[in-house]
């Protein structure tokens, strides 16, 4: 559930924080945070490189603010169309576990805020949900974005699985460095 805790608060569809630490959450750092300080001069990561910036931040951030430090040391080390396409990618994935918004067809909902996603039954994604409805959102999106992550599919024959309609764009990403 590590890739759905980073993805379910991300603005749906938009870019927007999250509640979670987020790719799209940036806050202050702490006074105990390390600020990497990256020189002028370096290239700039790539879509594919951000991916693994953020998921680096994930592994290695104790607190909220380690995160967010780190990851605005990310988005300040990436081209502007990195970010762009990782946000497209994501957002697929999110709109492939939303369905149809209007109908309630998907294995997620949009909280009432409408900045995160829920599950069906409007609880918090959370690790230990079970991945059957109504509690499934975060298996989906753990699937359907597995791609972008670089993780596995759970089940490896899951209907979520690097759905058709997002593959364009992960691949954008994944192989833009």
């Amino acid at each position: 559930m590590l890739v759905a805790s980073l993805i379910a608060g991300l603005g749906v569809l938009s870019g927007c924080s999250g509640d979670v630490p987020e790719p799209s959450d940036m806050a202050n750092a702490s006074v105990d945070s390390t600020v990497v300080y990256h020189p002028p001069g370096l290239p700039k990561y790539g879509c594919g490189t951000l991916v693994t910036c953020y998921n680096d931040c994930s592994t290695s951030a104790i607190t909220q603010n380690e995160y967010d430090t780190c990851k605005t040391s990310c988005d300040k080390r990436a081209k502007s169309t990195a970010v762009a396409a990782y946000e497209a990618a994501l957002a697929c994935g999110q709109g492939h576990c939303l369905g149809d918004v209007d109908a309630g067809s998907g294995t997620c909902r949009l909280a009432a805020d409408g900045k995160r996603l829920t599950n069906a039954d409007g609880s918090m994604i959370a690790s230990m949900d079970p991945g059957t409805p109504p509690r499934a959102c975060g298996a989906c999106l753990n699937n359907a974005l597995v791609g972008l992550f670089g993780t596995a599919c759970t089940p490896a024959a899951s209907p979520d699985c690097k759905p058709v309609e997002c593959q364009a764009l992960v691949a954008a990403c994944v192989n833009d460095f």
